[in-house]
């Protein structure tokens, strides 16, 4: 671009407004662009064609469409496809000039942005102040671009001596590029630096980062409180506030802060992300699900909305499915979603995926024998690269009480996190992986007080009976303890349950040990003579029970007098 003339540049006009587009087109050749290379888009996503056979240049769109792909959405699109070189011009166009619009596009960072209505003048000094920047600073952006942070650091030292002018950009850069390598304490200098030259925002909030990976919560938590104070209403305060918590575990903190930033900018589809991991880390199954649909809407019309997208909602609706009671609907869905990738394209890449969500489906239809068979199997594979498949394993061996196979497996769900391109994406998923390995812990521990308890109960029956049942409501795939509920049933009545319940409680136990336990072991302890005891004893109740509700319920004879 550096040798180009403006007449030589492929522009690509985005909007929906036959007249905006007639004018910008006027505009743009009597600045010296030719007619000849400026293309039109009415809709954005019939840019991505165009962008796909030519070389675009320069690219000026509207922020919103209406329904549909936005302005936002195609700038993110056309990065994912790599049609935006290093050099290409991004300008955002907007009408609304509210603060949540003028924020989000902020958020987003293209190279400059315009409000409606502008001139011909303006529209030149927007244009011009980009391509000189792009320039001057193309090899940190083409480093950028190619992920390649090393090359990032070069061109940074190489530059800074001849552009003063973009110290501030340049050392931006550089601070983002150490931050990629994990080089926090260089990171730490280059902020301090900037800060003694000038008070910016974005050099506070990565200094606050920074002190948290390199374990000074104190100082970061003083910055943020100050950034709060100063900037309430700026969305990258609010995430930063937002991942100082996580990374301090302090998870509904951490939500707050990026409600909070929701309300500002809408539709950043990174933060409803972040959100539905942290709902999770915090068992709140149906706000994730909530934040997930919010996701998929926002996204529906993107590279986003792809089959990984779909795979993990199928995986929260069979999370909700265990952990809300009584949400059948929830695994109708979840079926029916699984259903139609099974009758849809050919896709061997997620095969064990799927494998993995048939698995937890058949354990929410308590077919736990095929389950194990399945989960037993990706285990000694260990065949996911990725952290959401990861997660759904490690989360199920938890939930089937596979305490030596968990421990390994939730391992596996922080390899590979460092790929992430979003920061605080990454430590969402740290705090998710946290929060499972943590409930776990506790689980455990409970469940040693919990045994302690059986073991000093062993001449009482009923306090032996409740214990056991209490262990069971919170780890139901005991078989052991199932087989000694039955057992214990014969002897003594749970404390608080009807016999109603009672039965049920039975025909669960029964379902567990006879899937998980061989007919022959089940002969040789003479199982079978266990539960009709039980089952007949359940039956004497409920007979007792409904006497004792006639009774109590039988209104007296009205005496009446002649």
């Amino acid at each position: 671009m550096t040798t180009k003339s403006l007449s030589e540049y492929n522009v690509l006009i985005v909007d929906d407004a036959p007249i905006v587009v007639l004018t910008l087109r006027n505009m743009l050749t009597k600045l010296g662009f030719s007619d000849k290379r400026i293309y039109t888009a009415r809709l954005a996503k019939l840019a991505i064609p165009i962008a796909h056979n030519e070389r675009i240049d320069l690219i000026i769109c509207d922020y919103n469409f209406g329904r549909g792909m936005n302005g936002k959405q195609l700038f993110e699109e056309l990065k994912y496809l790599k049609l935006i070189r290093p050099d290409t011009i991004f300008i955002l166009v907007t009408g609304e000039s509210s603060a949540s619009i003028v924020r989000a596009i902020i958020e987003l960072k293209p190279d400059e942005y315009l409000l409606k209505p502008f001139n011909s003048i303006k529209l030149k000094e927007r244009i011009s102040t980009a391509i000189r920047r792009k320039n001057a600073l193309l090899a940190i952006y083409e480093a950028e671009l190619q992920n390649d942070s090393q090359a990032g650091l070069m061109a940074c030292d190489d530059l800074t001596p001849f552009h003063p002018e973009y110290f501030f950009i340049i050392e931006k850069f550089r601070a983002d590029f150490l931050t990629r390598l994990q080089l926090h304490k260089q990171a730490k200098l280059v902020y301090e630096n900037v800060l003694e030259r000038k008070e910016v925002n974005w050099a506070k909030i990565g200094l606050a980062n920074t002190l948290v990976s390199l374990g000074d919560t104190e100082q970061a938590h003083e910055l943020v409180r100050e950034l709060l104070e100063n900037s309430p209403n700026n969305v990258e305060v609010r995430d930063c506030a937002a991942n100082v918590n996580m990374l301090n575990r302090e998870i509904p903190g951490a939500i707050k802060h990026l409600a909070l930033a929701n309300k500002l900018v809408e539709g950043n589809s990174e933060r409803e992300l972040v959100i539905v991991n942290l709902c999770l880390a915090e068992n709140d199954y149906l706000s994730a699900l909530q934040h997930y649909h919010a996701y998929m809407e926002i996204n529906k019309d993107t590279y986003r909305n792809n089959m990984y997208a779909k795979l993990n909602l199928i995986r929260i609706l069979l999370y909700c499915t265990r952990k809300l009671e009584g949400r059948q609907d929830l695994l109708a869905q979840a079926k029916s979603l699984y259903k139609a990738i099974l009758n849809g394209p050919t896709d061997h890449s997620v095969k064990d995926e799927l494998d993995l969500i048939a698995a937890h489906i058949a354990i929410e239809e308590n077919q736990y024998v095929a389950a194990f068979k399945v989960l037993s199997d990706l285990y000694k594979r260990k065949p996911f690269n990725h952290f959401y498949a990861q997660f759904h394993l490690a989360w199920l061996l938890h939930e089937m009480n596979f305490e030596t196979e968990f421990s390994q497996a939730v391992t596996w769900c922080f390899e590979g996190l460092g790929t992430d391109s979003s920061d605080i994406i990454l430590s969402s998923k740290i705090t998710l992986g946290r929060a499972l390995e943590k409930e776990n812990t506790e689980r455990q521990k409970w469940m040693e007080e919990q045994y302690k308890k059986i073991r000093a109960s062993e001449d009482d029956y009923q306090s032996l009976l409740d214990a056991l049942i209490e262990l069971r409501s919170r780890c139901p795939l005991l078989r052991t303890v199932c087989i000694n509920i039955i057992k214990v049933l014969t002897r003594a009545w749970p404390s608080n349950m009807s016999a109603v319940e009672v039965e049920v409680l039975i025909k669960k136990c029964d379902s567990i040990i006879r899937q998980l336990v061989s007919s022959d072991d089940l002969k040789k302890s003479g199982y079978d003579k266990f539960l009709f005891r039980a089952q007949d004893r359940c039956s004497q109740m409920a007979i007792v029970n409904s006497a004792d509700v006639n009774t109590a319920t039988s209104e007296p004879e009205l005496q009446t007098s002649s």
